[in-house]
């Protein structure tokens, strides 16, 4: 298996672990991986083949909002205080300090936790 593969893999475990609850079905969509949550609504986990670490968490919600966690250098969000780590928040333009873990598992445990708090 390669890196990334691998990263996968350990998404897949702790999906599967913790987060069985709220996550319905798990697929791989467009080189990502698809969470269908119990609500419908869905989490995408992607992560760079090409560029070592780089990651995006997307929450895409029923009622067409969106959370995103991802470390893409974006220039245009260079002044958030974490960049290039970045929380999109509701909207693909309101963007705050990321408030999860630079480190990928972390930050998705963090981030998965976040939408669990959200369903209730």
């Amino acid at each position: 298996m390669n890196p990334v593969e691998n990263i996968f893999e350990e998404i897949l475990k702790i999906t599967r672990v913790e987060f069985e609850d709220i996550v319905d079905v798990v697929s791989f969509v467009n080189y990502k991986l698809r969470l269908v949550l119990k609500d419908k609504s869905f989490v995408d986990v992607g992560i760079s083949k090409r560029i070592s670490g780089r990651f995006s968490f997307h929450w895409e919600c029923k009622n067409q909002n969106l959370y995103r966690y991802d470390n893409f250098p974006d220039e245009q969000w260079k002044n958030v205080e974490t960049y290039p780590f970045h929380f999109h928040k509701g909207t693909q333009n309101k963007v705050d300090a990321s408030p999860f873990s630079a480190d990928l598992l972390t930050g998705f445990r963090e981030f998965m936790e976040f939408v669990r708090k959200s369903f209730s």
